[in-house]
């Protein structure tokens, strides 16, 4: 029986025994049928059972239904939330960058620099991916990085296209998820958990401030996982003649061309804003971004027709982060997250020693929960109420539950990694060789980084 088929008699067996504890449960059976909702919708994503949006119809249809909420209009809550604008508005972004040649120019200038061997090579395509996901979504990211590698190795022999294919393809969906901590707009998980942070606190943190900690996260980060990508997948060696030739194929106009410097203007812009949101508090990030897609689609002046916009945005993402955002507010609001706080084991009162066990159960729960929006959603207020009892800055908690949440590489099921898997350049049980260990890395690196970059911010 494969993946889909077992998921398939998975789901309906799950179903029906919600369907029982619905009809003959009583009012105290709400928070397990929730759970139960939100499993059978992580099995329907993982087992591919149907297509994603198809999916989120099917949950969303029957969270009334199930008792979970009370009428329909609770079941669709999650699609007011800004992040889901901010999505939308992040893929017209991502499209008017990638239809310019900016991204190619900033990887040539990589690899005259520094493309002098294979592994260098690897470091390259890595920092390049980075620099990029810290300013659009990772999928996107990801993408546009995967499609040149992809004609690098067609220069190769088999042998060496294999070897080095696999080096590659693991390496750009990780760093497309490292680079997307440099910034709240870098990643959809980012700004999700900052809207749960102010929908249940009265704190926030800046553009800014998140920079401070994203950005000296990532200079550590990123050369590390570098190191343990080509030890324990090493490229094969790529000649300096074959370099050239890439680079030379790559067919880059010498000077920037009319359409390339209007997206520089309207992005310069927009991350502009971002910045000043930071001390004008008046400012929305999501906001600008949404007038920012808006003015890459105007005629004459943007880069993009409408039409052009509206079939480069995912849908699928659109349904899936909605949905995940009305589940995670139906479990909340059935208690489900006050019976997580409650099965937590006390973490004393060493704020370091909490801000490690929160990063460790993030990627505990990304074992069981391998949907970091649902993730988030789920664990962000949890974390909020650890952070409270221990008198921190629930901000900190909240901003290292979605870095830890953004780093869901260990096992090729997220969205990005699926880029690159779908080459089939590795297997399902080869990444985990090189990202558990990074991933064990992470939880250390950015507990220590958020303690102590904390104490200097939020004196």
């Amino acid at each position: 029986m494969n993946l889909k088929k077992a998921g398939s008699v998975l789901t309906v067996l799950m179903f029906i025994g919600v369907l029982a504890l619905r009809i003959f449960g009583g009012a105290s059976m709400v928070p397990l049928i929730s759970v139960a909702v939100m499993m059978i919708f992580l099995v329907m994503l993982i087992c591919e059972v149907m297509p994603i949006t198809l999916a989120c119809i099917f949950t969303l249809g029957f969270m009334p239904v199930l008792g979970i909420t009370p009428d329909f209009n609770t079941a669709l809550t999650g699609f007011s939330n800004q992040v889901v604008f901010f999505i939308l508005a992040s893929f017209g972004i991502a499209s008017a960058l990638i239809k310019v040649p900016i991204s190619k120019r900033v990887l040539k200038y990589l690899l005259v620099k520094f493309g002098k061997d294979s592994k260098m090579l690897v470091l390259v395509f890595m920092i390049a991916t980075a620099l990029i996901s810290s300013v659009m979504s990772n999928v996107p990211a990801c993408a546009i990085f995967i499609a040149i590698i992809s004609e690098l190795l067609k220069l190769l022999p088999e042998e060496d296209r294999k070897k080095t294919g696999k080096t590659f393809m693991i390496g750009i969906p990780v760093a497309s998820m490292i680079g997307g901590i440099m910034t709240p707009a870098g990643s959809s998980i980012n700004l999700l958990a900052l809207s749960i942070l102010e929908g249940n606190t009265d704190h926030d943190i800046t553009f800014v401030q998140w920079m401070c900690f994203g950005i000296p996260i990532v200079l550590v980060v990123l050369p590390l996982a570098w190191l343990i990508l080509i030890k324990v997948f090493p490229p094969a060696q790529i000649e300096k003649n074959k370099i050239n030739t890439f680079i030379g194929d790559m067919n880059i106009p010498a000077k920037f061309l009319p359409e390339e410097k209007r997206v520089l203007i309207i992005f310069s812009v927009i991350f502009a804003l971002w910045l000043a949101s930071s001390w004008i508090r008046s400012i929305n990030i999501m906001v600008v971004s949404l007038i920012g897609c808006a003015v890459f689609c105007l005629p004459k002046f943007g880069v993009l027709s409408a039409k052009e916009f509206f079939q480069k945005v995912s849908w699928d993402a659109i349904f899936l982060v909605g949905t995940v955002l009305s589940l995670a507010s139906a479990l909340v609001a059935n208690g489900v997250s006050d019976k997580m706080i409650s099965m937590l084991p006390d973490m004393g009162d060493s704020h370091l020693l909490i801000y490690l066990g929160i990063a460790a159960i993030t990627f505990i729960l990304l074992l069981f929960i391998p949907v970091a929006p649902s993730l988030v959603a789920l664990f962000t207020p949890v974390a909020i109420h650890i952070a409270v009892s221990a008198n921190m800055n629930p901000a900190l908690v909240v901003m290292l539950c979605a870095m830890c949440a953004g780093q869901c590489y260990l096992f090729p099921l997220d969205t990005v990694c699926l880029l690159s898997y779908s080459h089939g350049y590795y297997k399902m049980f080869e990444m985990p060789k090189m990202t558990a260990v990074l991933q064990a890395c992470f939880v250390a690196i950015s507990s220590v980084f958020i303690y102590i970059i904390g104490m200097l911010i939020f004196k």
